[in-house]
């Protein structure tokens, strides 16, 4: 994988009415928004309390290093009012085998507009042809429906479901697991 191609905190995707920007210390309002909405969150994880959420927001807005595990968080602007429409994370989840795992949420005024696919398919884009991405996954809840119809719109493959995988407020969940396979695999070994 190619992952100078993204360390720069420069770096932007733009898509017909989207742009996508890393994410850096000028976005915790935007980041509070999502992950301080209990209905958009019920699906994707517990509400945070302030030192938690400032936490978790500082690794996610720092400079991002490429190790294993770490998310690289784009926030997605609307280019027509420059309104904030969600967010795409991605990180590595095996470099050796050149595999990445993505994430999004929108928030609820955004959601039904299509900016979630538009945005993922550049995405999907500029990490299969420019970083060189062989595979990349996707999970979410069983209930969440509308994470794993994006999946399926982006060309996901539903590969699996994980039991009792996640625990959100105070019960455990059943995942799915979804994947895609970059249609032009490069040649080269795994770990290259």
């Amino acid at each position: 994988m190619h992952s100078e191609l993204y360390l720069n905190k420069n770096f932007s995707l733009s898509t017909a009415r989207l742009t996508l920007v890393p994410m850096t210390d000028s976005h915790w309002h935007e980041f509070k928004a999502l992950k301080g909405d209990p209905d958009l969150m019920a699906d994707i994880g517990d509400i945070l309390d302030q030192q938690a959420l400032s936490q978790e927001f500082h690794l996610r807005s720092g400079p991002w290093q490429a190790e294993e595990g770490q998310w690289c968080s784009l926030m997605i602007y609307n280019k027509a009012d420059d309104d904030f429409v969600g967010s795409f994370g991605f990180r590595i989840d095996s470099k050796e085998n050149r595999r990445m795992e993505l994430g999004y949420s929108f928030l609820k005024q955004s959601q039904g507009q299509g900016y979630a696919t538009e945005a993922g398919v550049a995405l999907i884009r500029f990490l299969f042809e420019q970083v060189k991405v062989r595979k990349l996954i996707a999970a979410c809840t069983t209930s969440n429906i509308a994470s794993w119809k994006i999946m399926e719109k982006l060309s996901f493959t539903r590969e699996g479901v994980l039991q009792s995988d996640i625990f959100i407020n105070n019960r455990w969940h059943d995942s799915y697991l979804y994947g895609l396979v970059n249609p032009r695999p490069h040649e080269s070994k795994p770990g290259q």
